[in-house]
């Protein structure tokens, strides 16, 4: 359910960046959650409503958001992109990650061409939530 607690963060950064309307956010092949769980969990909090049930899912909210009304009068459209990686690595590779394994929470990858991982390996793009688009 982390996803939940990610989607509630990106939602109110967008809100806060003054999105009325629509966002659209990018979520980076080396991030702890995948594309679609973030947009999984961005729907169930848009569409959520009071008179959802709370026992199946309104508690999280409620302990993420304050309160389901925190999250926005308005009806807000959203749109999740992937952003593939890049990395540069201190053997001279430059190019997308090698992903290891990736579970719920984790994502481990190292440089594709010697294996290094960790700080010999700076992460150019893919690697952060960022949201690209406020309406």
């Amino acid at each position: 359910m982390h996803e939940i607690n990610i989607a509630d963060r990106v939602l109110r950064e967008a809100r806060g960046a003054g999105a009325k309307h629509f966002f659209r956010v990018e979520v980076g092949e080396l991030c702890e959650i995948t594309s679609e769980e973030l947009e999984e969990g961005l729907k169930r909090l848009t569409e959520m409503t009071l008179s959802d049930d709370f026992n199946s899912f309104g508690n999280v909210v409620l302990q993420t958001a304050g309160n389901i009304e925190d999250l926005g009068e308005e009806k807000i459209e959203f749109k999740v992109d992937f952003k593939q990686s890049r990395v540069r690595c201190k053997c001279g590779f430059v190019g997308r990650a090698n992903i290891v394994d990736r579970g719920h929470g984790y994502c481990v990858w190292n440089c594709p061409s010697c294996g290094l991982s960790g700080k010999n390996v700076e992460v150019l793009e893919g690697g952060e939530i960022k949201i690209v688009e406020v309406e």
